[in-house]
């Protein structure tokens, strides 16, 4: 299996709890796709190949996952 980050990332930007809460609100799959192209960097091609889906697959749970996270986000 491929290591989804060569090493751990810190950041001194503070979390944003809601937003955390909120992408623990979304079906697995959006969040592992959301993450892995949002917040590491991956393309679309390489979150397809490191989860073994389609592309399209991953298109699919990012745009979703997207569109539920901002009504999430609105409604907090």
């Amino acid at each position: 299996m491929t290591a989804l980050i060569a090493e751990p990332v810190s950041s001194q930007e503070p979390v944003d709890v809601d937003l955390q809460r909120a992408l623990m609100r979304l079906k697995p799959e959006q969040r592992v796709a959301i993450l892995l192209v949002h917040a590491h960097g991956h393309t679309y091609a390489e979150a397809a190949q490191l989860l073994g889906l389609p592309v399209t697959s991953v298109t699919n749970h990012i745009q979703r996952g997207l569109v539920r996270l901002r009504r999430l986000m609105e409604g907090k």
